[in-house]
């Protein structure tokens, strides 16, 4: 049985990873919550609901069409975050979207100015946040619905700076 105090630090190792031939250490990843998709979730819920009233009055077509539809707002919801992806670096923040990664953008540290947290009452709700950057350049952008969007900005700024003295 490994000593509890390794096995921790253990976790918090940081894991090499190699992006466009080069070296890079990951020092965060993840996707959006499931609750960043409360909206899907909700249009699910009532498909359910008109579902079960539909079958308990005897309208069977009008069930199976509602299904289809909660069956693709569900599906929806998982494709989407599923198909999304944010990655730290010591060198920049990755944005992967799309099915097979056909959209990334790489932000490098060196062009991030600022990091900021947004969340609205919902998001504190769910224990959710926004995570937006201020590039050099004057642009904005977004990873958004991450849960403790705080530990995330608090990764990011860590990186900055040492990349504001080079």
């Amino acid at each position: 049985m490994p000593n509890p105090k390794t096995w921790l630090l253990t976790l918090s190792q940081e894991i090499p990873m190699t992006r466009g031939g080069g070296h890079e250490t990951i020092r965060w990843t993840g996707r959006p919550a499931w609750s960043e998709y409360v909206f899907l979730w909700f249009v699910t819920v009532v498909f359910g609901v008109r579902i079960g009233l539909s079958v308990w009055s005897g309208q069977w077509g009008t069930a199976m069409i509602l299904g289809s539809g909660l069956v693709m707002s569900g599906a929806l919801a998982v494709f989407f975050r599923q198909t999304t992806r944010y990655t730290v670096t010591q060198d920049a923040v990755y944005k992967t979207k799309g099915l097979f990664g056909e959209s990334e953008d790489r932000l490098p540290i060196a062009d991030i100015e600022s990091v900021s947290v947004r969340q609205s009452p919902l998001d504190r709700f769910f224990g959710i946040g926004t995570i937006m950057l201020q590039l050099k350049e004057g642009k904005h952008e977004r990873l958004s619905g991450l849960r403790d969007p705080d530990v995330v900005r608090r990764k990011i700024e860590a990186l900055l700076t040492p990349a504001r003295w080079a």
